[in-house]
């Protein structure tokens, strides 16, 4: 804790003040430097002792809070929530307040990023603070355990929720909707009426990064990337869906494509012919086989040909992808009997796949396999490429149609 200092606000006595039979607090907006002062002082003796955690990196919301610090300081204290300090005692002088034995129990975060801050912007700006002390000095350092665990312990935040709002999010959530789909934007809401499909928004970004964008690591592993990402995250949900037929109906088809995969995927877990290692395959590898599923979207419909696919896999991400409606416009009624067999024959090439690389001690594991893009590239795409004039991939080619633009 440290034992005494002094912080300054907005305006002299601009505070809210409460108290109860044992505690009294106030709220009021501190100025930055005195937060930076607090920091550069005792950041390492005393200033965060009762703070549950230290500062944890949080690409999200420390851009966020680096964006607001170089562009926007006079709106700082709409967009942040502030910091909690609690206290033995404090005192308020006018546009002052003294604090005797104190330490900061939440916003650890806020005042690390606005005291480690290196970009040119040096306006003073104010921070929500609430100040807190209790009258009953036996019951110090239970009372304050009970505010750092009050206020560390809600829920977490995803990334994922921080865009539940955003103009495009409910855009899309309303165009699906209009199509019998719901989309989930927001944790805990669920839907009013039966939908014929239900998906997750971060389902969908991952549908999305496996077929379209050839990134099944990025994909599996990196789902939170999406959301963090702006780059990432524009291109799944700032797609002109809205206006553009083609990328609309392939969206729908999509989804689609995912609700017949899930009662496949079920089914086989339940009972299946599959090997050990095959069923590992379609336990982990669901954004593999949705990305060797684009790889003969592109195929069909002569995106790319099977010499592109050889001479260089990454021809995948350079040939530019074409949307459109493709599943609902097979007419033959043999469709999940195709859809099957190209979900089986792509998991039979994939553990041929890691069988070998495991053989080669290039991996160790099935979930070790799917991290990273450039497996996928390096090792995944060249044996399907192998696979496909052999029996295989004839079986693949007799079934693919299905994805005919």
């Amino acid at each position: 804790m440290v034992s005494y200092e002094k912080i300054k606000l907005d305006k002299p006595k601009n505070i809210l003040e409460y108290e109860s039979l044992n505690n009294k607090g106030i709220m009021c907006n501190v100025l930055s430097t005195s937060i930076i002062q607090l920091y550069n002082k005792y950041a390492g003796k005393g200033l965060f002792d009762l703070n549950i955690r230290r500062y944890i990196r949080n690409t999200l919301v420390d851009s966020g809070v680096k964006r607001t610090l170089d562009k926007d300081r006079e709106n700082f204290w709409f967009l942040n929530n502030g910091i909690i300090i609690a206290c033995q005692d404090f005192e308020i002088d006018g546009d002052t307040v003294r604090l005797y034995d104190f330490s900061i129990v939440n916003g650890g975060q806020t005042t690390t990023l606005i005291s480690s801050y290196k970009g040119n912007n040096t306006q003073e700006f104010f921070i929500p603070c609430k100040i807190i002390s209790t009258k009953d000095e036996s019951a110090d350092s239970s009372f304050f355990t009970k505010i750092a665990e009050a206020t560390n312990s809600q829920k977490p935040i995803y990334s994922r929720d921080l865009k539940s709002n955003t103009p495009e999010m409910v855009r899309l959530k309303k165009l699906l909707e209009r199509e019998n789909i719901f989309l989930e934007i927001k944790r805990g809401i669920k839907p009013k009426k039966n939908y014929k499909y239900t998906i997750k928004n971060d389902e969908l970004a991952q549908l999305i990064f496996s077929f379209v964008y050839q990134r099944p690591g990025t994909s599996r592993s990196g789902k939170k990337k999406i959301f963090d990402s702006d780059e990432l995250y524009a291109k799944v949900f700032k797609v002109n869906y809205f206006d553009d037929t083609n990328k609309k109906d392939f969206l729908l088809d999509i989804i689609d494509l995912y609700d017949r995969f899930k009662i496949i995927e079920k089914k086989h877990k339940q009972t299946t012919t599959l090997n050990e290692i095959q069923l590992e395959i379609l336990k982990n590898g669901r954004q593999i086989i949705f990305a060797l599923m684009g790889v003969l979207y592109r195929l069909e419909n002569c995106d790319l040909t099977e010499s592109d696919l050889k001479s260089n896999p990454s021809n995948l991400k350079a040939i530019p992808f074409n949307y459109g409606k493709h599943i609902s416009n097979y007419k033959g009624n043999d469709f999940d009997k195709k859809f099957e067999k190209i979900i089986i024959d792509i998991i039979k090439i994939v553990a041929d796949s890691y069988q070998m690389a495991r053989n080669n001690n290039l991996t160790t594991s099935v979930s070790n396999y799917f991290k990273t893009d450039s497996k996928y590239y390096d090792a995944i795409v060249p044996k399907f490429a192998d696979a496909l004039p052999m029996l295989v991939g004839q079986d693949l080619q007799d079934a693919m149609d299905i994805f005919k633009r």
